[in-house]
């Protein structure tokens, strides 16, 4: 799992999807789309797991969060925590709009289409992951970002590796356990 901007927000989106295409009788039986256990459980990993560590690297690392297109010393501090806090309540929307689109999806009999566009997200990830292979998996401000030679260095050579691969781990037991409680009153 990498926690950058860019890579987030497509990420919140799938999260979101996920417990709807795996629990659509629950979802289907809901009486309402907001108002319900899935609904809850989704929003509770996004907030409790994907935001903070968002937030704490944006304050710590924001050039790396920022996947180096934009240079946060150009910006004055005011309007980079703007843009953090636009960035974590994007997390939060993307997240809840992965669930609607889903759930309503479900709801409608077009599971088919909601797997599809699961599918078109990722894929559309997985290609952002090999184009900024390097961006992700290098660590440093944005000056080291653009010296030659460059002078980041590799994410699992630095703390923020091993913070993302613990939350990411977290994360998933968490997210998978939930899914088998939930699923086996499916």
């Amino acid at each position: 799992m990498v926690q950058t901007v860019i890579f987030d927000l497509p990420s919140s989106f799938m999260l979101g999807m996920i417990v709807p295409l795996l629990c659509p009788r629950g979802i289907g039986a809901a009486r309402s789309l907001l108002l319900n256990r899935y609904f809850l459980v989704t929003v509770l990993i996004e907030l409790f797991l994907f935001i903070p560590l968002g937030a704490y690297l944006f304050s710590f690392y924001p050039a790396w969060s920022l996947t180096y297109f934009i240079d946060p010393g150009t910006w004055e501090l005011g309007n980079l925590r703007t843009l953090a806090g636009s960035a974590l309540a994007g997390y939060l929307a993307a997240n809840i709009g992965g669930f609607l689109l889903a759930a309503r999806l479900v709801r409608a009999g077009k599971a088919k289409v909601a797997w599809m566009t699961l599918g078109a997200v990722s894929a559309a990830l997985g290609i952002f992951c090999l184009v900024t292979f390097k961006q992700l998996t290098l660590v440093g401000t944005y000056s080291d970002w653009k010296a030659v030679p460059r002078t980041s260095v590799p994410i699992f050579a630095h703390r923020v590796g091993w913070i993302i691969g613990l939350d990411g781990a977290l994360m998933g037991s968490v997210l998978l356990l939930t899914l088998r409680d939930l699923m086996r009153e499916e």
